[in-house]
């Protein structure tokens, strides 16, 4: 989606993506809207902390996720490079049972 369109940065459940928030999961593994405790490799344990999966992606299949890790501002590739330095890694996730 493009930034104008109106859906741009809205995920499958209806939120806003947001930074140490949204991860993507295949809803078939990690039901939607489920919290999850995520812990990070070095030296990304400062993102270690409570997620929610609030969207889904053609390539989230099984056990893997995608991790929200924000947006560059136009003609910015700040947040891409950080994203490209994390690349694909393990992460434990522990998915939150429901009450």
């Amino acid at each position: 989606k493009s930034r104008t369109s109106p859906g741009y940065g809205i995920t499958a459940t209806g939120t806003r993506a947001v930074v140490f928030r949204t991860v993507s999961v295949d809803p078939n593994t990690i039901r939607l809207g489920s919290t999850l405790y995520i812990e990070f490799p070095d030296p990304f344990r400062n993102r270690n902390g409570i997620y929610v999966a609030e969207d889904t992606g053609s390539g989230i299949t099984g056990n893997a996720i995608d991790i929200f890790f924000g947006e560059d501002a136009p003609k910015e590739d700040i947040v891409e490079k950080e994203a490209l330095r994390f690349g694909r890694r393990q992460v434990i996730v522990y998915v939150k049972e429901e009450e």
